[in-house]
């Protein structure tokens, strides 16, 4: 805070700056900010070497700095709700990313569901698959995930990585074979097990197929 509301905002220039930490030195009985300045990798600090980096400095009020803060946050926030859940198992919607695929063609299915869990990623805790039956009579468990979409974005030299909205359980297949495939979602929360029908079909294409061995000579792939 520079007086009262007001507060003193650093904006680095990223093109130079790396990282920025600013100390209040107050705690040290004095009456000044410092601000350290992190250069970008590869641009060490030599004798008689000239060195630049900008930055600016602005007013701004603290209730327009925490709308700012919450509204960078506010992704993150809903990340680490998602994260764990205390509910009981139940799935409440499947909805395909389509009704038809072609051979070797990628299907999502977005899973609402709740359960009870603190780690999402452990299947001791909780687990969801697809149980699906082929044309052939085949069957297939296919597992899911738990999908956190990030956004990425260059800041001058580094790359900032940030949580996007839409996290949530996913599965994904790759049908290889045309005709009709019907099966389950399945839902095991500790010991408890839910299930919700899926069908979907899978027409013909000129698709190749997966990346495999080669038949021919098994130092390369085809």
């Amino acid at each position: 805070p520079v007086q009262g509301d007001t507060c003193l905002v650093l904006e680095p220039d990223w093109g130079t700056v790396d990282r920025v930490s600013v100390q209040d030195d107050r705690q040290f009985k004095g009456a000044t900010y410092q601000a350290q300045l992190y250069l970008h990798k590869g641009r060490a600090l030599r004798k008689g070497r000239t060195v630049r980096a900008r930055f600016r400095l602005r007013k701004a009020s603290a209730k327009a700095l925490r709308a700012e803060m919450d509204r960078h946050q506010a992704p993150r926030r809903r990340l680490r709700q998602s994260l764990a859940q205390r509910a009981p198992a139940a799935i409440r919607s499947v909805t395909a990313s389509a009704q038809s695929v072609p051979a070797y063609g990628r299907l999502e299915w977005s899973v609402d569901l709740a359960a009870t869990y603190d780690n999402p990623f452990d299947p001791e805790e909780v687990r969801l698959d697809a149980l699906i039956t082929c044309p052939d009579g085949q069957e297939l468990t296919v597992p899911g995930f738990f999908h956190c979409p990030y956004q990425r974005t260059l800041v001058g030299k580094s790359e900032r990585l940030v949580p996007a909205d839409g996290a949530g359980w996913r599965i994904r297949f790759c049908p290889k074979k045309p005709g009709a495939y019907r099966g389950r979602v399945v839902l095991t929360d500790g010991g408890k097990q839910v299930e919700a029908p899926i069908s979907f079909a899978v027409t013909p294409s000129d698709h190749h197929g997966l990346v495999r061995v080669a038949k021919q000579n098994p130092l390369f792939f085809e």
